[in-house]
């Protein structure tokens, strides 16, 4: 185990690294200034459309339809800067999985940004056994002045929500977890 935590650090020091996580949010910040002038609500309610319905066949039209053609989108697993790459990603997603539901609990504005809280469930398989995943997140969400979103910065804890279901890399995720 401590074998591939090594080898597996060591091959991404070797790797060159673009910008961080944390870099690529703070410049989606200032390139996407929040309207204030649009239908928040609205665009609220096209953005849970697009995620309680990951599965179905149209998602990647309806997800055209709530983002904006240029944007900046980090689900912490994936990164998109168009449209285009979103709908493409989001129907890939919803391919792969068996079911996704997601609740939102709450969401509040402040000056154009929006803030939602909400739980997901997602249901997968992995090597032939079936997931079952509950996970709680944040999404901060940015609207253009026609309602489509333009910066959608997910905050959760991937390594919940999927990497510990993965066989060897969920044991590296719990044994992790349980050490710090």
């Amino acid at each position: 185990m401590l074998l591939a935590v090594v080898l597996g650090t060591t091959a991404c020091a070797g790797r060159e690294r673009g910008p961080s996580f944390t870099d690529q949010y703070m410049e989606a910040l200032e390139r996407f200034p929040a309207s204030t002038t649009t239908d928040i609500a609205a665009g609220v309610e096209r953005f849970v459309a697009v995620f309680t319905h990951l599965t179905h066949d149209d998602v990647g039209e309806r997800a055209r339809l709530a983002y904006a053609d240029t944007l900046f989108f980090n689900d912490t697993l994936h990164t998109a800067t168009s449209g285009r790459q979103l709908a493409d990603y989001l129907v890939a997603t919803g391919d792969a999985v068996d079911d996704v539901e997601v609740e939102v609990l709450s969401w509040i504005e402040d000056k154009g940004d929006v803030y939602v809280r909400w739980t997901m469930r997602t249901q997968f398989s992995v090597t032939g056994r079936k997931v079952d995943s509950r996970t709680i997140g944040m999404t901060h969400l940015r609207f253009n002045d026609e309602g489509q979103v333009t910066l959608h910065q997910d905050f959760w804890d991937s390594s919940q929500g999927l990497y510990e279901h993965i066989p060897v890399m969920g044991g590296m995720v719990r044994w992790i977890r349980g050490r710090l």
